[in-house]
């Protein structure tokens, strides 16, 4: 059996498995899962009746930086191009909802220390003399504002997509270790051991499927194929020729 039909053969016994719109259910209750298990576990480690009492905009300012925190470590594993994540929906889709939840996270992160300041914690973003857990939440504050302006507007930047790319990624990974350091040292709500255990599993997760995508995808794939040919068809649209690169004989992503 060729490489290309025992490929065919899996994706057919997958497929058989778990049908598309199954697979896309499981996926789907799988991330909202994820995004509800850190504030789960905090409601039950750190009920309410046993803390200091809290302002609904204190509480509201600390669940948006949780869940914020969470999208940004699983927006790590929705761009790994992992299969299981990725072949229910395609890559173009997985993108686009990619795009649509860092839009998301950035709204509930920078709503995090707005809601403090509106709370009255007002020190947070005006003084000089604070603490440095909370100087460092100011410089995640405006590493995210930078890494949101330039995804959004890097041809006005003049940036090729190449360099925006590094740099995005680069900024990405520089964001979740300031964001996760920030958690751990500012505030009470990462104090004890489950919500840490939580925290930690997050970066961990992030940083592994950064791991995966940045180098064991591109060594299975970049010398798979080359482009034979380049054909303008319309003004906006245009068709790659591929070709084998050496052995290699079929697609996979």
């Amino acid at each position: 059996m060729s490489r290309t039909q025992a490929f065919d053969e899996v994706t057919a016994l997958r497929d058989r498995c778990c049908h598309p719109s199954r697979a896309v259910a499981i996926r789907v209750v799988l991330y909202a899962v994820l995004l509800a298990l850190p504030l789960a576990v905090s409601a039950v480690v750190e009920p309410q009746s046993e803390q200091e009492p809290h302002t609904f905009l204190e509480l509201l300012a600390d669940n948006f930086g949780i869940v914020g925190f969470t999208i940004v470590c699983l927006q790590f594993v929705i761009a790994a191009r992992l299969r299981w994540v990725e072949w229910p929906f395609g890559l173009d889709m997985l993108f686009r909802f990619h795009r649509a939840m860092a839009m998301f996270a950035g709204v509930l992160l920078i709503s995090h220390p707005l809601l403090m300041v509106l709370d009255g914690e007002t020190d947070l973003l005006l003084a000089l003399d604070v603490e440095w857990p909370i100087q460092l939440g100011r410089l995640t504050l405006g590493v995210l504002i930078a890494l949101i302006a330039t995804s959004l507007f890097w041809r006005r930047f003049h940036l090729t997509f190449e360099h925006w790319r590094a740099s995005h990624n680069a900024v990405a990974v520089t964001l979740v270790l300031l964001a996760a350091t920030h958690g751990i040292f500012a505030g009470d709500d990462l104090q004890t051991w489950p919500m840490r255990a939580v925290w930690a599993g997050l970066l961990t997760a992030a940083l592994v499927a950064y791991a995966h995508h940045k180098f064991m995808w591109h060594r299975r794939t970049s010398a798979w194929y080359e482009v034979s040919d380049v054909r303008q068809e319309t003004h906006d649209a245009w068709t790659l020729v591929l070709k084998p690169a050496g052995q290699h004989a079929a697609f996979r992503y």
